[in-house]
Order: C-alpha cells, then structure tokens, then sequence
C-alpha cells in the first residue's frame, strides 16, 4: 500500500485520541495483521511541514507505516550510482543544477507529537518520540524522474514530466518490496522490524543500504541534520536493491 498524502501532525487535536487519527491507525494496524506493507511519503516542505515547528507528516509518522524521506541522487556518466545528499532545496550549496527553478522543496522527517517511539526504533533515533523518516529515497525534483501524465482535461497536455517530491520515493520502495515478495514467494508484510534489523547490523547495513550523511531538512526553517546511521531526513538510508531485496526474501 503506497499512500503520496499526508497532513502535519499539528493538524491534528487531541493526539492518539484524534477520531481521524484513531480510524486511521486502525487501518494501518489491520494492514500489519493481514501481511500488508504500507508506505508513506514523510512529506516535501522539510521538517516543519510549512509551519513554524518542526512536526512529523501523518500517515508517514504512523508506527504501522514506513515513512519515506527524500533525497538528491547523482549518477556518473556510465549510469553507476555515485552518492546522494538530503533533499533540500533550500540550501544553495546542494540543490542541483543551481536550482534554476527556485527552491522547490525538502523532505520532511521530524519527531511526532502524537506518537510514542515503536519498538523497532529503540536506540537508533535517541528520541522517546517515533521519528520520521524510517527510509530514503530520490525525491528532489531537480534530479527526478520522467511519470506519464494522463489524466488532464486537455488530452494535448498528456505526456512524459519530471516528477519529484516524498510522493515519488513511496510507490518506488512498495514496488521493491513487491520484487522482495516475488523473491521470497511470500508477503514480507509490515518491513519496518526486518529494515531496523539490517540497519543494526554494520555488515549488512553497509550492504543494503547508502548511508546519507550530507544535508539538513530546514526549509527555511528548522530542521535536521543527516548525518552516520539514523537520521531524520533520510531514515536508516536509501536501498541497495539487488542486495536488499536478497536479504529481506532470506
């Protein structure tokens, strides 16, 4: 399940108690129990989600859910990845290409305000509170990736256009947990538990995942630095593919 929506926790009054965040999380705890992996985009206006402090995006900061943050991501000229820095356009020395376009957006990744740390993410975060994101992906516009558009009034205005934001990283890490599911020749279900596992193991984290380590989410406002292992723009990392799906089908 790959969900490219979300609304800042502050939205929400009462918490836990919240009947929308309540109905919500029942779905998501339904999916868990039923095999179910669900993704979530962390969100595309850094770690403050336009407001004035920083708060995780909903559903993304759901424990049940895998919170996708977004990075830049750069190839070499043969097409062989190269490295990746936090997606922030907001920050002139790392937004690609000049930012030609203007500051675009930044992923977000924040504490939760209503939501107590999962279990998965003891001693990685440091924060009593659960933290988005849990994963990486591409997401800045600048380095994004051609979507056929097709649904406008105007069929003249259907076509190929770049696409960037958290949006982008969900759908790409459900459709590599798809792949994992083939390999495994079942459902892998709610990965969060089996992602941490890897992460807190050096040798197969080195081998699974890219470690970002270069950028902040403050969009013109507060935000997070990345930096080695966990961190709140970008989660544990970006997938390794071929490596991670072997090791989560095993």
């Amino acid at each position: 399940m790959s969900l490219s929506f979300g609304a800042p926790e502050a939205f929400f009054n009462g918490g836990t108690s919240n009947p929308k965040v309540r109905e919500a999380d029942s779905i998501y705890r339904a999916a868990v129990q039923s095999g179910i992996s669900v993704f979530a985009a962390a969100g595309d206006a850094g770690a403050t989600n336009g407001l004035s402090a920083p708060n995780g995006l909903f559903p993304a900061s759901d424990p049940n859910v895998t919170a996708v943050g977004g990075t830049d991501l750069f190839l070499n000229s043969s097409g062989t990845y190269k490295g990746e820095t936090v997606w922030n356009d907001a920050n002139p020395t790392l937004c690609p290409f000049g930012c030609r376009y203007g500051a675009l957006g930044a992923t977000g990744g924040a504490p939760s305000p209503i939501f107590a740390a999962p279990s998965y993410q003891q001693g990685f975060s440091g924060n009593p509170a659960r933290t988005t994101a849990d994963v990486g992906y591409n997401a800045s516009v600048y380095t994004g990736i051609l979507v056929f558009v097709g649904f406008f009034p105007d069929p003249g205005l259907d076509g190929f256009y770049f696409i960037g934001g958290t949006s982008e990283g969900a759908p790409q890490w459900a459709a590599i947990t798809a792949l994992a599911d083939q390999a495994a020749g079942r459902a892998l279900g709610f990965l969060n538990p089996a992602l941490y596992g890897i992460a807190a193991n050096s040798t197969a984290y080195s081998a699974d995942f890219h470690d970002v380590t270069v950028g902040d989410n403050g969009f013109f406002g507060p935000g997070f630095a990345a930096g080695n292992g966990y961190d709140l723009p970008t989660g544990i990392g970006t997938p390794n593919v071929a490596n991670l799906i072997q090791s989560l089908a095993s």
